[in-house]
């Protein structure tokens, strides 16, 4: 399947899933382009990640004023990033369904959850439904040197890792962002576009930098 066809199916697919907090969980990984632990907030016995998943209080709101026309509704996700030590991350995403349907009914469901945590499940459960509702879906995995060892590129099935991918293909090729800006919405790290810590620290808050691109109608 191309992207576009995959993203489709994908957004198909999660919206059939009856669990409620799963199924909004399986939403933000992939509007948010989120690992696993970015979403959740409980970690098994035998994990050896940490959970850095957000509290309903973790989203707000604003406007970004478009030249020439009336402002668009904005709702901003706080994200903790893993791999960077929980480093917080901030995703904008349109309010306005025309945009993404999917942002606002996440927002009043964060809104729902006051202050507790808002996905307090494993990842491991957040796995199992993934890869139930995404079954038969699969996708390329580039080479990588995994303890040492060149891993030839390959085929894997289909999880909440997959939608993360294919949200970030979405970005660059549907969307036309630029590498700096998928780093920042995805949480990639920023030095090879050498930037020091300090700049780092505030380009994670320059959701007005990409938003403007997000402004295209949904096709699905």
């Amino acid at each position: 399947m191309m992207v576009h066809e995959l993203v489709r199916e994908a957004r198909s697919r999660i919206a059939k899933v009856d669990n409620e907090p799963v199924r909004y969980a399986l939403t933000a990984a992939y509007l948010w382009a989120a690992r696993a632990s970015e979403v959740v907030a409980v970690a098994s016995g035998s994990d050896t990640t940490t959970p850095y998943g957000p509290r309903g209080t973790d989203v707000s709101e604003d406007l970004y004023q478009v030249p020439g026309a009336q402002p668009e509704q904005v709702a901003i996700f706080r994200i903790r990033t893993a791999k960077r030590g929980g480093m917080e991350r901030f995703v904008a995403l349109p309010l306005n369904p025309t945009y993404e349907p999917l942002t606002k009914p996440l927002l009043d469901y964060f809104r729902s959850r006051g202050s507790d945590y808002v996905f307090p499940f494993t990842r491991q459960t957040l796995h199992s439904y993934a890869s139930e509702a995404l079954a038969g879906l699969t996708y390329e995995i580039a080479p990588q040197k995994i303890d040492g060892e060149i891993v030839r590129q390959h085929e894997r099935q289909a999880g909440v890792h997959f939608l993360r991918h294919i949200r970030a293909s979405e970005l660059a090729g549907r969307y036309g962002f630029s590498p700096l800006e998928l780093a920042t919405y995805c949480g990639w790290s920023l030095k090879a576009a050498g930037l020091t810590p300090v700049m780092m620290r505030y380009v994670v808050f320059s959701w007005q930098s990409y938003f403007h691109r997000l402004l295209l109608p949904r096709l699905e």
